[in-house]
């Protein structure tokens, strides 16, 4: 099953914003968003400005949310050839906050995530193709419980720039829906909901090319 990303609100009024006009007549269109140059090479995550926050609706009456707390990856932008770009994301499960330690503990165990097992979710790109100034459509595979499946996802770039210690960052955002019964994981039925809807946001400080080289 090949689950496709349901579109922040806000994109849309961003695609429409995507070119203005510099005249009135005979106008030169330019980018909203133009690539810069220094933007491409390869990023870590920086996991303390990250988040991985899910939604699923419990008992039919009400939608709950819950977070992972720790993720970790790399992104590789290339400008000039963009067959490079890349993502993997790596999410700890155990790193599970629902606000209450028991529920955790009942979410990570066999019944669900089987934690023990599978320590670790993920996500690698198999595609990653810029579709717009701020925008990419990115195809990977999402592994969750021990089962991988194919997943599509838009994937916003937020902004890019200097950090106050002349390091470089870039910060990308997406949404999508997965349901949790095609990884197996389908405990409660009458309590839980089977779609789970995910919020990635991801802040990634690039690699200096000195670092880049000694890897």
């Amino acid at each position: 099953m090949n689950f496709i990303s349901r579109q922040p609100t806000r994109s849309l009024a961003l695609a429409m914003l995507v070119l203005i006009p510099v005249c009135v007549t005979g106008c030169q269109l330019v980018p909203l968003f133009p690539a810069h140059p220094e933007s491409s090479g390869d990023y870590d995550i920086d996991s303390g400005h990250s988040a991985v926050i899910f939604q699923i609706t419990h008992f039919g009456v009400a939608n709950f949310y819950g977070r992972f707390n720790k993720v970790a990856g790399k992104v590789t932008l290339d400008l000039d050839n963009p067959q490079r770009n890349s993502l993997i994301v790596k999410v700890p499960a155990s790193s599970l906050d629902t606000n209450s330690k028991d529920r955790d503990g009942h979410i990570t165990s066999d019944e669900f995530l089987n934690v023990a097992r599978y320590p670790e979710m993920s996500f690698k790109s198999t595609a990653f193709q810029r579709v717009g100034p701020s925008s990419f459509r990115v195809t990977g595979d999402l592994t969750l419980a021990g089962q991988t499946r194919p997943l599509t996802v838009d994937l916003e770039q937020i902004g890019y720039g200097e950090d106050l210690w002349g390091g470089w960052r870039t910060g990308f955002h997406t949404t999508f829906d997965v349901s949790r019964s095609e990884f197996g994981v389908t405990a409660m039925p009458n309590a839980l909901g089977d779609i789970v809807s995910v919020q990635v946001t991801l802040e990634a400080r690039r690699i200096p090319p000195a670092a880049e080289a000694k890897q």
